[in-house]
C-alpha cells in the first residue's frame, strides 16, 4: 500500500503507433485498504449493484458524523449499525413526508465507511442508490 501508484516499482507503457507518444500507467495495490484502490473498488461495486437493480430514479446521499461524536462512535463500534439504521429511516421517512399525496416507498443501500480519505476516523455511511417506486398497495 504504501508503495502504491510509485512509478519507480513498475509501470506499463502504452506507444501510440501514430504519433509515438507515450503513456505510463502506475502499477497500483488493488487493496481495499488503500484510498485509491478502495475509491476504484467501491465505483465497481456500485456498478455492479446498479446493474442489478430495476431501473428507478435515485440519489447519492452521504451521512456523517460530527467531529466530537466519533470518539464515542470508536469505542463502541457497534453504533455504526445504529447510524445506518437512523439516516434510513430519515431517507425513508422524508420521502414519505414530502409525497403525502403518492403511494411510494423508498428502498436504500447503505455502505458504511469508518475512514475519510485522510484515513481519518470519520463515520459515515453512503447511500449509493437511494430508489424511489410508485406503487399502487398501501405504504406501511
Amino acid at each position: 500500500m504504501l508503495e502504491c501508484r510509485d512509478l519507480e516499482k513498475g509501470f506499463a507503457e502504452y506507444i501510440c503507433e501514430d504519433c509515438l507518444e507515450r503513456i505510463k500507467v502506475v502499477f497500483t495495490c488493488k487493496s481495499k485498504f488503500c484510498v485509491p484502490c478502495a475509491k476504484i473498488y467501491i465505483d465497481n461495486w456500485v456498478e455492479r449493484v446498479t446493474r442489478i437493480i430495476f431501473p428507478v430514479r435515485h440519489r447519492h446521499v452521504i451521512f456523517t458524523v460530527p467531529e466530537e461524536i466519533r470518539p464515542i462512535i470508536y469505542a463502541h463500534r457497534e453504533l455504526l449499525k445504529d447510524l445506518s439504521d437512523c439516516a434510513a429511516e430519515v431517507i425513508i421517512e422524508t420521502i414519505r413526508e414530502r409525497n403525502k399525496s403518492l403511494n411510494i416507498m423508498a428502498g436504500v443501500i447503505a455502505v458504511i465507511h469508518t475512514f475519510g480519505r485522510a484515513s481519518n476516523f470519520n463515520p459515515h455511511v453512503h447511500y449509493d442508490k437511494l430508489s424511489i417506486m410508485y406503487t399502487c398497495c398501501e405504504v406501511s
